[in-house]
């Protein structure tokens, strides 16, 4: 099966995202640390293997209900990160 998805690597910390969009993007293997997440929606995104650190998630959206597609999170990391609704 061929994963189409655009993909972001790397480590990043302490960055703000506020009303963003992400659509089928790859978080595998990404650090997140301290990274603030506001009314954002996630459209068939995995977060397989990464790992997001004390980030935080404020009504954020991780499934598309017109097009249903949800994310996935196998074997991620989430210490310390907060998901409020």
């Amino acid at each position: 099966m061929t994963d189409n998805r655009a993909a972001w690597t790397g480590e990043t910390e302490d960055a703000e995202f506020d009303g963003v969009a992400f659509d089928r993007l790859a978080f595998r293997g990404l650090t997140l640390t301290n990274c603030r997440f506001t009314q954002c929606q996630f459209s068939a995104c995995s977060f397989d293997s990464a790992t997001l650190r004390d980030c935080r998630f404020e009504h954020c959206k991780f499934y598309d209900a017109e097009t249903e597609l949800g994310c996935t999170f196998k074997f991620a990391e989430l210490t310390g990160s907060v998901w409020h609704r």
